[in-house]
């Protein structure tokens, strides 16, 4: 190790908390017709999608429930329920969220995904 770093105090990069974790639980799209209550959302970034949305939560019959979605409408309305009832940097909601996916048709004619 060079002096130059020996004189300073160097942060290890796994101590800066910018490194992401690799998700290993696997995850389903959503999809027109899901229903399930949401407990906590997260966003994520991708080189090739841009930005998208993780939930976990529960299905109408009390199963856990992980999904994401690179719908632009969907991944715009998990930012606004985190600026609206997200608690803390973990993503959880300060109360669970019950959502249903639907597929409406945009003036122009192309079919978009959004909660219900």
């Amino acid at each position: 190790m060079s002096e130059k770093i020996k004189a300073i105090t160097a942060i290890p990069i796994a101590d800066t908390g910018i490194l992401t974790e690799l998700e290993e639980e696997e995850r389903t799209a959503l999809e027109a017709g899901m229903s399930f209550v949401i407990e906590k959302i997260a966003m994520r970034k991708s080189r090739k999608y841009g930005t998208y949305a993780v939930f976990d939560g529960e299905n109408l019959n009390g199963e856990k429930v992980q999904c994401f979605t690179m719908s632009g409408v969907l991944t715009s309305q998990a930012e606004m329920l985190l600026d609206k009832y997200g608690t803390d940097n973990e993503g959880n909601l300060s109360s669970p969220i019950l959502a249903s996916v639907v597929s409406k048709k945009s003036e122009g004619g192309r079919f978009y995904l959004t909660f219900q």
